[in-house]
């Protein structure tokens, strides 16, 4: 795994229970928000952990190639055509990323982990909102490490090109259904490497809201999911464990908004606020059991 950010960090008090990573602005440092926590109003919250990480020392295009501190290149910042570097911008998403598993390993779950930042530093907290799915594989994580299993979390969307399952063995995949399919990235990760994944320990992790309902239609419908993405990946999960998802309409877009209104609406479910509906006593208990079924193997 790549190394950890540098930076600052700060607790309310021991053994914090919640943590809050706040990124600074182009050209600042880790410093820059230190001096806001004291007066936040704190001494009667629960203990915290601030975390103010560091963006790495890179030549930026619009300040004429100088180098200081950015979480991304910026190309070009004309009216019309306003450009960045994408790829700056990923590596700095997965680099907030490994911030958020190593609160993870200390005890934080993700519920409990706010992200924060300002200018450049708000662009990159938006990127690495932690979607519902990476939020489960985060506690399957924290529940196969307790059992004595090595985790190594990949982020496939943004795996090398390169990457392959050699020096693993066992493989949990995790992937939401978004209009009744697997994302792109997660069916060509699966079809590259079929051959690997039917010749080794593996499940599947299927996340939808579907896996609320308990009628036919829902049941049939999880089913044709998966049976279409064995057919188009060529790897059939010898398991597959669905499991409920979230409602998040604090983070969805206005028209996402909407469309995830109607189909909550449609199934007697909440259309305001988040609502996670996820079983994590039924989910640290399947990742238990996948964790004897690796050993079992050994």
């Amino acid at each position: 795994m790549d190394a950890l950010l540098d930076g600052i960090e700060l607790q309310t008090g021991d053994t914090p229970r919640f943590a809050v990573i706040w990124m600074h602005g182009l050209g600042a440092d880790g410093s820059d928000f230190v001096p806001v926590v004291p007066h936040l109003g704190l001494d009667d919250a629960p203990s915290i952990r601030f975390v103010f990480p560091n963006a790495p020392q890179i030549p930026v295009s619009c300040n004429g190639g100088y180098v200081m501190p950015a979480w991304y290149d910026i190309i070009s910042l004309a009216p019309n055509a306003r450009e960045v570097d994408a790829a700056g911008v990923r590596r700095s998403r997965e680099a907030i990323r490994r911030l958020i598993e190593r609160e993870n390993q200390r005890g934080v779950p993700c519920e409990r982990i706010f992200l924060a930042g300002f200018s450049q530093g708000g662009a990159i907290a938006y990127a690495t909102k932690e979607g519902h799915t990476a939020k489960i594989a985060a506690r399957l994580s924290l529940a196969l490490r307790a059992a004595g299993i090595e985790v190594d979390p990949i982020d496939v969307s943004t795996a090398a090109p390169d990457f392959n399952l050699d020096s693993y063995d066992a493989t949990l995949v995790c992937a939401p259904i978004h209009q009744e399919e697997y994302p792109p990235h997660m069916i060509g990760f699966a079809r590259r490497h079929a051959e690997w994944l039917s010749a080794h320990p593996s499940a599947f992790v299927s996340v939808s809201l579907s896996a609320l309902g308990e009628d036919d239609e829902d049941v049939e419908g999880l089913a044709q999911c998966v049976s279409e993405f064995a057919i188009a990946t060529g790897w059939k999960p010898a398991r597959v464990e669905h499991v409920a998802g979230a409602l998040v309409f604090s983070q969805y877009p206005f028209f996402m908004r909407q469309v995830m209104k109607i189909i909550a609406r449609q199934h007697g479910l909440p259309t305001t606020g988040d609502t996670d509906f996820t079983d994590y006593t039924r989910l640290e208990a399947f990742a238990r059991d996948f964790a004897t079924s690796i050993e079992a193997r050994a």
